[in-house]
């Protein structure tokens, strides 16, 4: 697929972008796509969303069962090329992958890497269980790999940037709990709910 190439792939697309890993990822992407030319739009479903990308977004505050027809209204309306979104097990992560697959929507999904370290995977389709590399959908023979960088860059050690980002995430995500109040992430989210079923 030609996004697995370059920036270059998104000049003149409409993309957009679901959710992300926690903290700032997808606010620096949406500045990079632009800079390829690209027009991006955002879909927050919690507080914790909205706090990392709190502008140029659209905050969905309905139910889970109305956000298929909300998403194939919202791709009709914006003439959206791409959906990128991150980790495709989510409640709505999975919606939008059928209501893509239905509207010839090409989807992305990102992962925190498999193998390579500094590295952030990005498959068609689907990671982990739905990727094409697992269930043999992949022509490798004509497969086009992207040309390297120059240097590999490293990243150093996240885990002190992922805790900040998890604790801000989910106080933004209790705080303005009252602004979405139909969301159900996939893992306890909510106060005391989450330190409820810790201790069970």
């Amino acid at each position: 697929m030609g996004f697995l190439k370059c920036l270059e792939f998104y000049k003149g697309k409409n993309v957009l972008l679901l959710q992300s890993p926690r903290g700032p990822f997808f606010w620096r992407l949406k500045k990079d796509l632009e800079k390829a030319g690209a027009k991006v739009y955002k879909i927050n479903f919690n507080g914790g969303d909205f706090i990392f990308y709190p502008k140029d977004c659209v905050n969905y505050k309905g139910k889970i069962e109305e956000f298929g027809e909300f998403l194939e209204k919202f791709i009709d309306e914006k003439n959206i090329d791409i959906v990128l979104l991150f980790s495709d097990h989510r409640k709505h992560h999975v919606i939008a992958r059928e209501v893509c697959q239905m509207k010839k929507v090409v989807v992305g999904v990102f992962e925190e890497g498999y193998i390579r370290p500094n590295h952030i995977t990005l498959e068609p389709m689907g990671v982990n269980g739905f990727s094409l590399l697992i269930n043999g959908n992949i022509d490798f023979e004509n497969l086009e790999f992207p040309k390297p960088q120059s240097k590999n860059i490293p990243v150093g050690n996240p885990f002190w940037h992922e805790v900040m980002w998890a604790v801000i995430y989910y106080v933004f995500a209790n705080l303005l709990r009252f602004y979405f109040p139909h969301y159900k992430h996939h893992i306890s989210l909510y106060f005391p709910e989450s330190i409820y079923k810790e201790a069970i």
